[in-house]
């Protein structure tokens, strides 16, 4: 063993000799690049592209429809689509809706969608990339606050946030003149201090309104056009041929064929702006289907987009003036009165509701144009003289709360008029003092009535004769003289 040991000692001692000997040799030697190998690649199938909008013809991506409409008052329940013209059975899983042909509208083209408290709590910062315009509900029925659309408010404060442009539609159940004329002042008092650039919709379309619905749409639009602002009429293709005929106002019509997302025939209406082609469109920052509309006649509705910053930087700054002016002259509270003398007049503010925007603006310029004023808005004492320059009964100051006192409040505040001091008109008056409005005059009511006419602040009315009573009637004589 040990002989190995030594022979091996010895091998590796002249493979070191060997090695130091031959270092630039084996430095020298180069190792050869082992050629790699291409593997071919099999060509990946070429995709071909989604055709753009403009390519679709046939196409429309989402499709308006008043969103479903609500029960009968007082007491709604789901809202029903309209019935759409030869709809078969809806698929379960609706697939997003093809993207459209776009038709141009005086600067706004696209799809247009309309929504309501149905579609929930609309992600408008994702949506606004996906459309042109929005139609929303502000209510259905008559002037009742419990029939207001529940996400109305939001859904106007995000489009007039976002700059996207927004038409308004209220659902009608109005089976007599007066119910029609009582939904148009639903429309304008949610209407009010806000400016659509797309037009404001009486949706006509709830079964046993067949009698009434060319009547109340012309009542309706009237008021709404009136008002300054631009009115038009929905409903499905067979309801507007059989109930509305040749309607003089802007037509959105509905007609969903198959209701999968495809337009397919159009309505067989003449001079359509808008078409609702199905209830079942996909937009991102909306929760399931969502009706859609694209435009058919762009020159229906002359739209401009730049109206948004016309009405921001020129008109909004001349309201706001004139209301500044009126509540530094006169306080907050001759807003009210002023509608109510205005409408006395017969230049019409609709909802007597404290609030100096567009239709009192408008209303009060055309008094000033028709007395030979400046139509300048503001409430100057020229058009305070003029305004009030009418021979009237004035009420006697006896401090007595009877009959003709509750009157002449009631028609201060323009509320119903019956000479009873009931909840509405309690109402009324809490919110003209800033209190909680729940109808009942009771003592804290009374105390900040007491306050604001400068009498004793006790919560109490004196019977038979309340000298804040009478201070109040004095003040309606000095306030109110149509």
């Amino acid at each position: 063993m040990q002989e190995l040991i030594n022979l091996l000692k010895e091998l590796i001692e002249k493979l070191t000799v060997f090695l130091n000997q031959n270092k630039a040799e084996v430095d020298e030697i180069k190792v050869p690049k082992v050629e790699e190998k291409k593997v071919e690649e099999k060509p990946t199938p070429e995709v071909q592209p989604k055709p753009s909008k403009s390519e679709v013809v046939e196409t429309p991506q989402l499709a308006p429809a008043p969103t479903p409409a609500p029960t009968p008052e007082p007491a709604p329940a789901p809202e029903p689509t309209p019935t759409p013209e030869s709809a078969p059975t809806p698929t379960p899983n609706p697939s997003p809706a093809p993207t459209p042909a776009t038709t141009t509208i005086g600067g706004i083209s696209g799809l247009i969608i309309d929504v309501s408290t149905h579609q929930g709590v609309v992600d408008w910062n994702t949506a606004k990339n996906h459309i042109s315009g929005a139609i929303l509900r502000c209510g259905y029925g008559s002037d009742q606050t419990k029939q207001d659309d529940k996400q109305w408010a939001r859904n106007v404060s995000e489009c007039e946030r976002l700059g996207i442009p927004y038409g308004v539609y209220l659902y009608s159940y109005a089976k007599t003149e007066g119910a029609a004329r009582s939904e148009a002042q639903h429309a304008l008092r949610l209407l009010a201090g806000h400016h659509p650039q797309l037009p404001v919709f009486f949706d006509s379309e709830q079964k046993g309104t067949e009698g009434i619905a060319n009547a109340a749409s012309v009542i309706f639009c009237e008021a709404i056009k009136a008002a300054g602002y631009t009115p038009g009429v929905y409903a499905s293709e067979s309801w507007f041929n059989n109930n509305l005929g040749n309607t003089p106002y802007i037509r959105w019509i509905a007609k969903y064929n198959a209701n999968n997302g495809q337009q397919g025939k159009r309505p067989n209406v003449a001079n359509v702006w808008l078409w609702q082609y199905t209830s079942r469109g996909m937009i991102p920052g909306i929760n399931g289907g969502v009706d859609v509309s694209v435009v058919l006649d762009s020159n229906a509705v002359q739209y401009d987009k730049t109206s948004i910053a016309v009405v921001s930087s020129g008109v909004t700054d001349k309201i706001t003036e004139a209301k500044n002016y009126i509540i530094n002259h006169y306080g907050a509270q001759e807003v009210a009165a002023l509608q109510t003398k205005l409408n006395a007049k017969g230049f019409g503010c609709g909802t007597v509701d404290g609030i100096f925007g567009k239709r009192t603006y408008d209303a009060l310029v055309a008094f000033q144009s028709a007395s030979g004023l400046t139509p300048d808005g503001k409430y100057g004492p020229k058009t305070h003289s003029a305004l009030n320059a009418v021979s009237w009964n004035q009420l006697k100051a006896d401090g007595i709360m009877g009959p003709a006192t509750v009157r002449r409040t009631q028609e201060f505040f323009g509320v119903n008029v019956d000479g009873v001091m009931g909840p509405v008109t309690v109402k009324a008056l809490q919110r003209w003092l800033g209190v909680n409005a729940d109808g009942h005059l009771g003592p804290i009511t009374i105390k900040a009535w007491q306050v604001k006419m400068g009498t004793k602040a006790d919560g109490v009315i004196s019977t038979p004769k309340s000298n804040m009573v009478m201070a109040w009637q004095k003040y309606l004589n000095a306030h109110y003289k149509c």
